[in-house]
């Protein structure tokens, strides 16, 4: 294939900026498009829904890749696999913590909630609630 294919190397040619810079512009790309797939819901047309998930696959994919060779553009031979290995490490690691806290925290509305319920359904006494008349269904048809 042909290196004009590709975003970086067309980036460097196109506005002749260095590897790193240019696969930045790989990144900001891709998190720019991926807008795309967040407006699904404001069109009607499948066509045009189909699309925007295509851009969106797009995008993921200009982002996965620059990030994930970008490792070997600023580490050097003997470090990439080390900086690999703590970058994943530290994803899934700070990715499982922070979903942890978020979904503690949505416990804190569940607490909110039972606490809302018992202050404001109170409990009827018994002679309360032997003195309410139940109207069968048939009876108040026919009256």
């Amino acid at each position: 294939m042909h290196p004009w294919l590709y975003l970086r190397p067309l980036f460097q040619c196109w506005f002749g900026v260095n590897l790193i810079v240019s696969r930045k512009l790989v990144v900001t790309m891709g998190a720019l498009l991926m807008i795309g797939p967040g407006t699904i819901g404001l069109f009607t047309s499948p066509y045009v829904d189909i699309a925007l998930l295509c851009v969106g696959g797009f995008a993921h994919q200009a982002l996965s890749g620059a990030l994930i060779t970008l490792s070997s553009d600023v580490f050097g031979r003997n470090e990439v696999e080390t900086a690999n290995g703590l970058t994943g490490g530290m994803a899934a690691w700070t990715a499982s913590t922070m979903f942890a806290l978020v979904v503690g925290a949505l416990a804190v509305f569940d607490l909110l909630d039972a606490v809302v319920i018992w202050t404001v359904l109170r409990n009827k006494p018994v002679a309360e609630r032997e003195q309410e008349v139940v109207v069968p269904q048939n009876a108040a048809l026919r009256g």
